[in-house]
């Protein structure tokens, strides 16, 4: 269904206001159940979580090249490793186990409807 409309007058998109400051390039993020917002920071090598309250703590270092991130229903936080070519599986307490290895440069990642993990292979 189409509908029509008419826009009168000029339209301007809102000045973006930053939310959170020192986040080192940002390359993947997703929420869990609870409403925490981790992020999978590439050039710190490291996985912040955001609470819903804004307060913000190191979930996992020490990653190499974290790019990809996406998390499963049961909690399960899923991370790809562009650099070290590999797909980590983080508990929701942050154990961390390789999930999958030998990867080309793994980068994007999320689940199909079926809840499979899916990875965005990228060309070398």
């Amino acid at each position: 269904m189409v509908l029509p409309c008419a826009l009168s007058g000029r339209v301007s998109a809102a000045t973006p206001q930053p939310l959170f400051d020192g986040v080192n390039s940002a390359v993947g993020m997703g929420f869990d159940a609870r409403g925490n917002l981790f992020v999978a920071e590439w050039g710190a090598g490291r996985i912040s979580r955001f609470a819903p309250d804004g307060a913000r703590t190191t979930f996992a270092e020490g990653l190499s090249g974290p790019s990809g991130l996406a998390i499963a229903p049961d909690g399960a936080i899923f991370v790809a490793s562009y650099s070290s070519d590999l797909i980590w599986c983080f508990t929701p307490d942050g154990e961390r186990s390789a999930y999958v290895t030998g990867l080309a440069t793994p980068a994007g990642l999320s689940f199909d409807r079926a809840g499979r993990l899916m990875c965005e292979p990228t060309k070398q």
